[in-house]
């Protein structure tokens, strides 16, 4: 019975020191008797009352008992007798360090009658919200340079912030174990993360600087980020909250240049088409970011990861770097980007924005491209788009990054986009024949291997092949007629020999037997 663990009180109306007092006591009682075991901190140093753990052996969760945990918590007492009181008050002095705390950081709250009896008590988690309005109310404390929080007070609403809970020995214990939860190294960590990151939702660190506008436009470029701003007098602020105070770490001592990440105003749609009616339209979709019109210069930036599109009052102006350099991209980026340029290679290009579902601009492209390897762009694309299509047949996927240099180097796969897809291939094989041949016609079968991207396929062709009139013994390819591909076999030789079996030939052309020229 509660009555049988409360100490003993006398029925008078006690001074605040002595309400506390009780409250301890009440506490200490009611926790001994819910086999808690309650540690005393010296009040008002370390932050907290009372370090509450489980006592005797842990329950049987049926857990291995290198999984087991008991839940603790650190716990700062308040007792009140106000009839009408909905809150208490704590210094700032003492709830800093108590907040700070690894482990759960609990209010506790005793409502007792005036003589020191019990009511109700209530219990806070400094978590979540509560957590918020600790570490706001001490960064508006630093920033006003307030640095004696023994003077400064937080107050805590426990009526409509607590969970209330009867005072009694199952009451305090249940109270404290649900507030703690099932899981105490998950509530640890949670709290942890909390600390570190609560506040800077918006921005961690923010900056104000000097710099000079030396052309009409270019506060325009500035804030779409296509121009540096040269700064000086760079300052530094952790902003957590939106209250700033100075930074003082090292990580901006060596900036010169700040760029500008401006604002997103949603996804817009992209098409690069060509000339020709019937070819088909690169598609992408961009990043939209627009600059107030009082800055004068470009309008609307569009972003994406492989160009830039500005739209000026006077026109728009395409821009696109690292295409033939070292930058990685994967084959359906590569296609895309591929087909886009060659579209707008020529000047006769046609470049289309979409707004929105019904709202599309469309620009000519008047002006042929600058850059290196432009004339490389028809047949680089040309070659991409057709092992895309070879990946796609085989049913596997090319999704590692390479660049144009690597793509140009890769002859086997060039050489398969030409054997299999190409109406009329620009190489031919030839042999000379030792033994005798009757008739001028042959039919072989070639087999190989190739991979890019990431994506490996076999492949293997149908050959024809006619008797050179000026060398009887020679025979030289006329036609290809694709056969099969797949996904990279382990056998290829076995590969070869069964595509011959399948077609009724006997003339295996071995590609270790052939010599590129």
């Amino acid at each position: 019975m509660i009555r049988d663990c409360l100490p003993k009180v006398k029925q008078q109306e006690l001074t605040p020191d002595e309400l506390g007092a009780a409250g301890e006591d009440l506490f200490r009682a009611l926790a001994s008797a819910s086999r808690l075991i309650a540690n005393s901190s010296e009040r008002d140093k370390k932050g907290w009352d009372f370090f509450v753990q489980e006592a005797g052996e842990p329950p049987d969760t049926g857990k291995p008992l290198d999984q087991r945990t008991e839940w603790s918590c650190y716990v700062q007492l308040k007792s009140t007798a106000e009839k009408k009181g909905r809150s208490v008050k704590a210094k700032l002095s003492t709830f800093e360090p108590f907040t700070k705390l690894p482990g759960p950081s609990l209010l506790v709250v005793f409502r007792l009658h005036m003589d020191g009896r019990p009511k109700r008590g209530y219990v806070i988690p400094i978590l979540d919200e509560q957590l918020v309005r600790v570490l706001r109310r001490l960064r508006q404390a630093e920033a006003k340079g307030e640095y004696d929080l023994s003077t400064k007070n937080i107050t805590f609403d426990y009526r409509s912030k607590g969970h209330e809970f009867p005072l009694s020995t199952e009451g305090l214990r249940a109270a404290l174990q649900k507030a703690v939860g099932e899981d105490p190294t998950a509530y640890v960590a949670e709290k942890q993360l909390q600390l570190r990151e609560l506040g800077y939702e918006d921005a961690e660190l923010v900056g104000q600087f000097a710099f000079r506008v030396e052309q009409e436009g270019q506060l325009a470029r500035m804030w779409l980020g296509l121009e540096p701003i040269n700064a000086s007098n760079l300052s530094v602020f952790d902003a957590r909250f939106g209250i700033p105070i100075p930074y003082n770490g090292t990580l901006f001592n060596e900036i010169e240049q700040v760029k500008m990440t401006p604002p997103s105003i949603g996804v817009w749609r992209v098409s690069m088409k060509g000339p020709n009616v019937l070819d088909e339209a690169a598609v992408f979709e961009v990043e939209a970011h627009i600059a107030p019109p009082a800055l004068g210069g470009p309008v609307a930036l569009l972003k994406h990861q492989d160009f830039t599109i500005v739209i000026q009052e006077s026109g728009i102006q395409f821009e696109t770097e690292h295409v033939f350099g070292d930058a990685q991209r994967p084959l359906d980026r590569w296609c895309a980007l591929l087909r886009g340029l060659s579209h707008l290679a020529d000047g006769r290009g046609q470049l289309s924005i979409a707004f929105g579902p019904t709202e599309t601009a469309s620009f000519p492209v008047s002006d042929e491209l600058n850059g290196p390897n432009i004339e490389d762009l028809p047949r680089l694309r040309d070659f991409l788009e057709g092992w895309q299509r070879l990946v796609r047949q085989a049913g596997t996927i090319a999704k590692d990054g390479f660049s144009i240099a690597e793509a140009k180097e890769n002859l086997d796969a060039q050489l398969a986009v030409g054997l299999m897809l190409d109406a009329e291939p620009g190489g031919y094989m030839e042999f000379d024949v030792q033994d005798e041949v009757s008739g001028e016609e042959l039919t072989g079968v070639y087999f190989n291997a190739c991979s890019l991207g990431g994506a490996a396929v076999t492949y293997s062709v149908l050959v024809s092949l006619k008797r050179r009139p000026d060398q009887p013994l020679t025979f030289r390819s006329v036609k290809f007629d694709a056969l099969d591909v797949r996904a990279k076999v382990e056998d290829l030789k076995a590969y070869g020999r069964r595509q011959a079996e399948l077609q009724g030939v006997t003339v295996i052309l071995d590609p270790d037997l052939i010599k590129r020229v």
